[in-house]
């Protein structure tokens, strides 16, 4: 078994710190009506007539009822019973929903603990402190005024009772509490019940803590109801005015500036709208123009193939692409020759040349010159194509 390591450090004096400021504010309300400090030697004598900020409640003053609610809401089901209580001092810790049920735990102080109750903010039932500390089984714990029995199961539901003539060994105490025979049983000091009762309060759920706030005493001293409406419908009338005007304030300056540039916006937006139609229009000359162009720089390399004697068997034209087949006596110097002109970019073969009766029969590709760019002057390159093996000629 491994021991945990102490925190050392700030954080370590800080959290100490901050347990012992939270310890000196514990009170222990014993069956005798009186108060104990919890301190780290264990419980110290007091009394005190102000305020106590967290009272652990001996489970020898208060009664105890669980309870079941078919009642999804948390907040409904408080409701509910805080119709029950009927001006009775009772504390309600209520249960997550499972299956639809919520388990409810009322604490009924005795009614000659409730001025004890009433001067602390905080009342936490002592069997609820300590059921959040200990170890599923059954627990026999002396406390400074009766001996009491904690049996806790596995799933974290536990059920306390003092002990009685009947009920003093641990044995009858599981049986009448409800347990099985093989439950683990544990036995603690009145010198051991300060540590369980500090390991609760660090280990004990945030609802418990908002459930042990002392509603009693908050409920008897009377709110001034009329003149806190009143307050609030002053305040609301004045923010509606105020609102009200602002956003009439808003809309006319808005509607103002509007007005004012109304009429140049109308001209900004008649010359856009002019400057996009030119844009248009020139978008189609453009493209009529560059269609013409293509179309003359095909006519023209008809031309000149025909003057050079070439016969075109087909051509086909993808733009400024052309794809042609023709008969030449020499397919080489035909396709210099194609690629010697000023409006051609590149041309290459695209399938192996073939003897055609007295003629090369040559398929090429031939790219035409860009409308804007201008005429190179650099000598032709031979290329070769890669996937014929043949060879072919281009101006880049």
């Amino acid at each position: 078994m491994t021991q945990q390591r102490p925190k050392t450090g700030l954080v370590g004096s800080y959290v100490d710190k901050v347990k012992q400021r939270l310890l000196s504010m514990v009170y222990y309300a014993a069956a005798d009506q009186s108060l104990l400090q919890l301190n780290e030697q264990g419980w110290r004598p007091t009394q005190t007539s102000s305020r106590v900020p967290v009272l652990v409640l001996s489970r020898a003053c208060y009664q105890e009822k669980l309870q079941s609610y078919a009642i999804r809401s948390a907040s409904e089901l408080r409701k509910v019973l805080k119709q029950s209580e009927q001006g009775k001092l009772s504390f309600h810790f209520i249960s997550k929903l499972e299956q639809g049920q919520r388990r409810v735990l009322t604490i009924m102080p005795y009614p000659e603990y409730w001025p004890l109750c009433q001067k602390a903010t905080l009342v936490l039932p002592a069997s609820v402190v300590l059921a959040s500390g200990i170890e599923p089984g059954l627990h026999q714990l002396q406390s400074p005024d009766k001996q009491l029995f904690i049996l806790k199961y596995p799933g974290g539901d536990w059920h306390s009772a003092l002990a009685t003539p009947v009920m003093k060994q641990p044995q009858s105490a599981l049986l009448l509490l409800g347990g099985h025979p093989e439950t683990q049983c544990y036995s603690w000091t009145e010198q051991q019940l300060p540590e369980l009762i500090r390991q609760g309060l660090f280990k004990l759920l945030p609802e418990y803590w908002l459930s042990g706030w002392n509603g009693f005493q908050s409920s008897a001293s009377s709110l001034p109801w009329q003149m806190l409406l009143s307050s609030c419908a002053a305040v609301s009338i004045v923010y509606l005015l105020c609102s009200t005007v602002y956003l009439e304030a808003t809309s006319y300056y808005r509607q103002h500036k509007l007005q004012q540039g109304g009429e140049e916006m109308t001209a900004l937006l008649s010359e856009r709208q002019q400057l996009q139609q030119k844009q248009q229009l020139t978008i189609a000359l453009q493209q009529q123009l560059s269609d013409l162009y293509s179309t003359q720089q095909v006519w023209n390399l008809i031309s000149v193939l025909q003057l050079n004697d070439i016969d075109v068997q087909r051509l086909q034209w993808f733009g400024e692409e052309v794809q042609l087949t023709a008969e030449a006596e020499n397919a080489t110097q035909a396709l210099q020759m194609i690629l010697d002109q000023p409006f051609v970019s590149s041309a290459q073969f695209t399938s192996p040349v073939r003897k055609a009766q007295r003629k090369e029969m040559l398929t090429a590709a031939i790219e035409f010159r860009k409308h804007s760019s201008k005429g190179s002057d650099t000598e032709p390159a031979k290329t070769t194509n890669s996937e014929t093996g043949t060879e072919g000629i281009s101006n880049d």
